[in-house]
């Protein structure tokens, strides 16, 4: 189970412990479209947290941006993706999926940040919901070592 998840109301969080393969693309499918019936269609708030190291095959990065792309636009309303990965090559990173993001036509919903505090004060201004703020916040803490969870700068 390279990725494990929680829904908090119109929010989902999901945590991904590992290098996604083709059965975790068809698993996130399925939790985000039982998340978005959850919540009786009202769009979704997708947070994902990734550790970087090696990244997944070219099948499975072209599977989830094929698979997921028109779930994620109609039923998401935001993507925030948190790779925790310092230095240049985790910028080399984000810049490498902030490109396929927008190619795949993601551009305008989704946004990349290097630290948990960043993608906070994203969501602070969004979701406008102090309460469940909160709670994100606690999930992502228990998530996330908080070496990785500080803001780099």
């Amino acid at each position: 189970m390279p990725f494990d998840f929680v829904q908090m109301e119109r929010v989902l969080l999901v945590s991904w412990l590992g290098v996604p393969t083709m059965t975790d693309v068809k698993r996130l499918s399925n939790v985000v479209a039982r998340a978005s019936r959850e919540v009786r269609g009202s769009p979704l708030t997708y947070i994902a947290v990734v550790r970087m190291g090696a990244m997944p095959s070219a099948e499975v990065r072209s599977a989830m941006v094929a698979t997921l792309k028109e779930q994620l636009e109609s039923l998401v309303e935001t993507i925030d993706m948190v790779m925790l990965s310092p230095g240049i090559v985790g910028a080399m990173q984000r810049t490498i999926v902030r490109a396929m993001s927008s190619i795949a036509g993601l551009g305008k919903k989704f946004f990349i940040h290097q630290s948990t505090s960043s993608a906070l004060v994203r969501l602070r201004t969004a979701l406008r919901d102090p309460a469940l703020l909160a709670r994100i916040r606690r999930e992502l803490e228990t998530r996330v070592d908080p070496g990785d969870a500080a803001d780099p700068n």
